[in-house]
């Protein structure tokens, strides 16, 4: 897919397609990382290790629950550790 490299400020930017904007949920403000590799870029979005933690909790708020989240111990904390 052919795009074009423009002209920002004392950068450049890549314009990326609508297709493959669509294509990978891509959004104005999302982190990447380049990669030069054998003269060929590879750009991949940079995944947010807490994504969908933020959905997660105001779903929790707002069935007003009263079961935790984690329990008071795991499986592998109990006194015979002591």
């Amino acid at each position: 897919m052919e795009t074009e490299i423009i002209q920002l400020d004392k950068a450049l930017g890549l314009i990326i397609p609508d297709e493959l904007v669509q294509a990978y949920n891509l959004n104005s403000g999302d982190k990447v990382n380049i990669e030069l590799n054998n003269h060929e870029l590879t750009i991949r979005k940079e995944e947010c290790l807490r994504s969908g933690w933020s959905d997660a909790f105001a779903a929790y708020a707002a069935k007003n629950a009263e079961e935790k989240l984690l329990p008071d111990h795991f499986d592998d904390e109990t006194d015979k550790h002591l």
